[in-house]
Order: C-alpha cells, then structure tokens, then sequence
C-alpha cells in the first residue's frame, strides 16, 4: 500500500461525513472494509434499539444492522471541553468468528513460529516508521480521536506519538530478552529455538529406578542428574539409590513456543489494544485483538500500519484486529473453542471479566482484572508539601487518572490539621493540571458527584477545583471509611489520615497494582 491516504480516500474509509465515518478492520493480514450505509438507516436502527430496550438513548451506543455494526460515541466540543448533543458513528464490518481462527496449528509451525527473532524486531521497526509523528496515520489518529475521546488532546497526542517508540527495534529487543529471560538467558534464545540450560533439579524417582530395574538411565525425555539435586530439597536419598544417580550436571533443553491468542482488550487507554497487539507480535504469536468500545480508531489504524509495513509479512498474515460487542454469543461461542486458540487474554472493568469468567472457557485464560494504585505519604512531607503534592499528583494523572496504576486513594501519616495542610497541597497541585490540561467531565459523572457530595461523602471535607458550575477536579478528605467503589476517578483523589503509616499496609491486596510512597527512605 504506496500511498495509504490516497487508498483511505478512495475508498472512503476512516472520512467523516455528516458524523459518520466507516472504519475497516485488519482480518488475517487483508483490510477488511464496511459496506457502504445512510446515515438515516443508522439513526432509525438507534432509535429502535431504544425503543426497545426501554434504555434512554445514551445508554445505546451499539447495534448490529444487517451489513454492518455501528458504535457511536458523544460528540466532544475541545474548546468548551463539553459534550454537544452530537454523536460520532463507527461503521465496521459484521464478521464470521469463522474468519478469525486458525484451526491448523502445523500451518502456523513450518511459518510465523519459525521466524528468526530480528526478522520480528526488524518488522515491527518498519510497522513504528509508519506510525512517525509527522506521518499520515499519527494526524489522522488525533485528528479521528479528538472527535469524541474524553482523553485530554496532550493524552491523546502523546498516545498516539509514543507508538513508534514501542515499536522501535530497541524497546522490541529489550521486551523479549529481558521478559522472556531465564537463566541469564536472552529471551530471543528461547524464541528462536531449543535452548540448553544446566539446572540442579531432580529427575524424578521412577526414572532412577529405571536404572536398578533394567539398566536403563531413564525414559526417552529424561537427562543426566546428580543427587545433589534432592539434597536442594532437604531429601537424603538411601544409599542404594543414591549410588546410582548420575554424577554430571542435569541438562534440560527448553524453548518458548508460541501460542494462538485471542486479546480482548480494555478501553481506559487508547494503548491497550496496542500493546495488546505488540505482545503478539513479538512472540511470534497468531493474534486475535478485540479493539474495546472508545478505541476503535487506534485499533483500526494500527491494522492499517501492519498493512502499509508489510502486507505479506507473516506476522501481518496472522494478525486480526477487529471489534465485536463484548458478550457476543454469536461470536464468542466458537472463538472461546479449545479447537482454534491456546490462550485468552482479557482486559477489562469488574462486569467484563466477571461475563467472561462466568462462561465455559475451554483455552488457557490470563485475566488483568481492574486494579488501583495507592500513595502512602509520611509525615516527612509537611517539610515541602507543595513538592511531594505535585509527585502525588503525577501518580494521580496517569491516563487522567483512568489507568489501572493512577493512584485514587492518597494515606497521609499525621495529625487532622497536617493531613488537610496536604490535602490543600494536592488541590492546588490538580489545579496547575486543570490549568494546563483541562479536563473533560461527563454530564454523568458530574451527576455522580453531586450525589456523592450531598450523600455518601457528605460528612467528608472537599477541595474542589474549577468556576462557573464546571468542576475540574476534587480533593476528599475522608474522615471514615468509605467504599471504593463508589471513587468516581476524573481527577478525584481521596485522603485518609494515619497516625503510623505502617497501618496502611493491611490495606494491601492483590487488587493494588502499585503504591508510591514518600519519603522512599520509608519504602525501603
């Protein structure tokens, strides 16, 4: 594909007319295009669908017509950073799950799972020079995002601008030799092949029984060991068994073999289905990404520069990367078949993966369950408050406070009046932030905090950022304990008081992704 905008354009893909816009999909290394529909046969669809769901109509944001499925998403006005009544639809094929899957694994042996590592790191370099900056696929991704992301534009910038860097040849190379490492061992080795490494591990007693029975020094997968590997175990073998272990080192030989993974990704960050993406690729994996609802755009282009590196490329060949409505059975049913693919991969909120877990699945599943992060400030900070706010406040706005390690609930070790001389802090940190980079609030979850304000927080003591009726974002002194689920992120942090910090740590639970703590002294 020479010229990938000219294509776009003729083929009226990823243009918007009249809030339509038709997005293709990458099914097996070829681009997959809608069919062409009115937009008044997707506004009656829309309108059926609410009828007869008894839903109001923002609660609809998808339906699948009879040549195509449509997500539409709220218009965003970036000035007046507010909604405008408007919605931005999505036109993407209907696929047959038939389409995604690979039912012959050996296809896939004697091709994609026999590339040489750095053919891999050299095609994802090529896919990152599509992706430059200044190329079409980076402006057109803003320009296509900014329409209706609740992303801030330097989020959003930055997402799609830090593509190239995660696909360049270095961060490619450092991920698979030090990820995939074992041993000391560069994870390529394993990539690329059966590799050998010395271990004390035992081999198993049936297998030096072998030896007093018939002669034998174990079955046909068995290596060269020696008894000090039980005495690792604090087992001390008889001495008749013992005097017939091998004296040499015990040799395995071992290699990661890739895997047909199906991604169903998360929509907190327009990277996930991304990164999702690359980790497929640089296993050398056959992958399915599910784009998630808000990210459909990214995912489309990102199959669109896979395509323009290069379209015959195996890894190119073997990737999908195309949207279905998450609880699909239609689709879901046969995809989740132990018959087409070895692991399932699943990002998403507590809803989406409780649907899937609640399923028969018949592969491997990896579950990124939603998590949160924490900050534990010590008494130290009231020596420069303003300081340790601002870091606090970065841990905060990772992804405007959306990904799964921005920090939501801030334990400050002190007295009443020290713990509000931190909380004023962090409001005046959140506000160079608003100032900078305002931020978007949704007409629900500025609801949501109403209600809060004037119930279940309403014992609490609030900061709050923003003028004119338009609040930007919130510090909660919180007096008692509270539910978390209740926190309604959009740049709101919560504060509770310790008087030691080490009480904190029994809040630790495998839900936690990351704690920042000050000073670092205390970390240690």
């Amino acid at each position: 594909m020479e010229n990938l905008e000219q294509f776009l354009e003729d083929s009226n893909l990823l243009q918007v007319e009249d809030g339509v816009c038709r997005v293709p999909f990458l099914v097996r290394g070829e681009i997959v295009a809608p069919e062409p529909v009115e937009k008044a046969e997707i506004e009656a669809a829309f309108q059926a669908r609410v009828a007869e769901s008894g839903k109001g109509e923002r609660e609809i944001t998808y339906v699948k017509m009879d040549r195509v499925q449509v997500v539409r998403e709220p218009v965003v006005d970036r000035e007046a950073s507010r909604f405008t009544g408007a919605w931005f639809y999505q036109v993407m094929p209907l696929l047959s799950p038939s389409q995604l899957c690979e039912p012959d694994p050996t296809r896939l042996v004697s091709s994609l799972y026999n590339l040489p590592v750095k053919e891999v790191i050299a095609y994802l370099a090529e896919v990152g020079r599509v992706f430059t900056p200044e190329g079409f696929l980076a402006r057109k991704g803003i320009e296509l995002s900014r329409i209706s992301s609740e992303l801030p534009d330097d989020f959003l910038r930055g997402a799609i601008f830090s593509i190239p860097m995660l696909f360049s040849e270095k961060m490619a190379a450092e991920m698979i030799d030090n990820e995939l490492s074992f041993g000391g061992i560069a994870g390529r080795k394993f990539l690329d092949g059966w590799t050998k490494i010395k271990t004390d591990a035992y081999p198993g007693i049936s297998m030096v029984l072998a030896n007093r029975v018939s002669g034998v020094s174990g079955g046909l997968r068995s290596f060269a060991a020696r008894a000090v590997g039980w005495m690792k175990f604090g087992v001390t073998l008889p001495e008749d068994i013992a005097s017939i272990m091998p004296a040499q080192g015990y040799t395995i030989q071992t290699r990661a073999m890739p895997t047909r993974q199906l991604h169903v990704t998360a929509g907190n960050s327009p990277l996930v289905p991304v990164m999702s993406c690359f980790r497929s690729l640089i296993t050398k994996g056959y992958g399915v990404i599910k784009a998630p609802y808000g990210a459909t755009i990214p995912g489309a282009l990102l199959g669109l520069a896979l395509h323009a590196a290069q379209p015959d490329h195996p890894l190119t060949r073997n990737t999908s990367i195309v949207y279905w409505k998450g609880g699909d059975r239609e689709v879901e049913d046969m995809l989740f078949l132990p018959t087409f693919f070895d692991r399932l991969v699943v990002w998403g909120s507590p809803e989406a993966v409780e649907s899937i877990r609640s399923r028969p699945i018949w592969i491997k599943p990896v579950f990124f369950n939603p998590r949160y992060a924490l900050s534990f400030i010590g008494r130290e900070a009231q020596e420069d408050l303003d300081g340790v706010a601002a870091r606090a406040a970065t841990d905060t706005m990772i992804w405007n406070q959306k990904a799964c390690i921005s920090s939501l609930v801030h334990y400050v070790e002190g007295d009443e009046a020290q713990a509000l001389a931190y909380c004023e802090a962090l409001a005046r940190a959140l506000a160079k932030w608003d100032e900078k980079i305002p931020n978007l609030v949704p007409p629900q979850l500025a609801g949501q905090i109403k209600r809060l304000k004037r119930g279940k927080f309403m014992t609490a003591k609030w900061f709050t950022n923003g003028e004119g009726g338009r609040p930007q974002s919130h510090v909660i002194y919180m007096p008692g304990e509270f539910n978390l689920l209740d926190h309604p992120f959009s740049r709101t942090v919560i504060v509770r008081r310790l008087d030691r910090l080490e009480d904190a740590l029994e809040l630790l639970h495998p839900a936690v992704s990351a704690v920042g703590v000050y000073p670092e002294a205390r970390r240690l």
